[in-house]
């Protein structure tokens, strides 16, 4: 029988199967040596196979090895070795799975609790905690649901509060409007309809306040045109004397230039809403607001009483007159 030979994995040298280390490098040989005498014996390789896993606690497997070897030399006896470890092994897997099971509920992990039960489902009374477990999440289920439930009903309500609240708040008709709207959907919660009844008594009240308003600034503006109309008669009325001399009309330019920086001094002691008044009046009609005095007589919160002497030339256009001036006196009221 030839002797048997291995080659160095390492370096691919033959080494004489007594050799644990390679001779030319000093690579280890071990396990090439024993997948070498594996081939040699098939059985024996197996048996060694199944030795190791069941040394390393891997029980199929080993169980597995055993098995085909049969009455292989002391494989029946390795082979009850291996089942027991098997069986003390799912023993403490379940052990430990039942512990996990038991942490889980303390803590109030009732997934991972119900999960670990039913994975142990047998082991001791695992079944009579899976139903505790599972009593639990149904409680806890419908703790959740009348939680929800709860909060639902506080938004509701919120919102409700918010409705309410902007309506009080609007000032207007419009923004009245939408909070009517948005309140209808209420009117069957608590005295969302009573509430709805009182705000829409408000939307009328605000209506009539804002037909009053409109009113009052329609007579402001007829005010405005009357005085403007009068404005018109007072610039267009009335027929001068002329000048035929060309010295004399020369003379009255130079009066009225004068006359209306005066005029100005009094037109800019006026108040600021009144002027503007005053201006659009003139402006309407083509008048010169300079050639006007200008005099506050009353004042009250909402209006001003002014009186105003027309101190111009016979015409409202600035251009040189051809005439003399003339007085006019009257009296307007401006609403503030």
């Amino acid at each position: 029988m030839a002797e048997q030979t291995v080659i160095c994995p390492n370096c691919g040298t033959t080494n004489q199967l007594t050799n644990k280390f390679c001779a030319h490098c000093g690579f280890d040989l071990t396990q090439a040596i024993a997948v070498v005498k594996a081939a040699a014996d098939p059985q024996k390789a197996l048996y060694v196979q199944a030795k190791e896993a069941l040394a390393a606690g891997d029980f199929s497997k080993a169980i597995d090895g055993f098995n085909q070897l049969g009455a292989y030399t002391d494989a029946p006896d390795q082979l009850a070795k291996a089942k027991a470890g098997f069986a003390e092994a799912q023993q403490r897997q379940r052990e430990r799975l039942y512990g996990e099971g038991l942490d889980a509920f303390s803590h109030g992990d009732l997934t991972t609790a119900a999960a670990r039960f039913q994975q142990v489902a047998g082991f001791q009374d695992a079944e009579a905690k899976l139903a505790l477990v599972k009593k639990a999440q149904a409680a806890a289920a419908a703790e959740a649901a009348a939680a929800a439930k709860q909060k639902q009903a506080a938004d509701y309500d919120a919102a409700y509060r918010q409705g309410l609240a902007g309506a009080q708040a609007a000032t207007t008709t419009s923004d009245l409007q939408r909070y009517l709207t948005y309140l209808a959907q209420f009117t069957g919660y608590q005295d969302g309809a009573a509430q709805l009844a009182q705000f829409q008594a408000k939307y009328t009240r605000l209506v009539e306040q804002e037909k009053a308003a409109h009113a009052v600034g329609a007579r402001r503006r007829n005010r405005i045109l009357i005085v403007a109309g009068v404005a018109v008669v007072i610039v267009g009325g009335g027929a001068f004397a002329w000048h035929s001399h060309q010295a004399a009309a020369a003379a009255l330019a130079d009066k009225v230039t004068a006359q209306r920086a005066t005029n100005a001094k009094s037109y800019n002691g006026l108040p600021s809403d009144t002027k503007k008044d005053v201006k659009t009046m003139m402006a309407t009609y083509h008048a010169n607001p300079k050639d006007y005095i200008y005099k506050v007589k009353a004042t009250a919160a909402d209006y001003t009483v002014v009186g105003y002497t027309f101190r111009g030339p016979d015409t409202s256009k600035d251009k040189l007159p051809k005439s003399g001036t003339r007085v006019y006196d009257a009296t307007a009221i401006y609403r503030r």
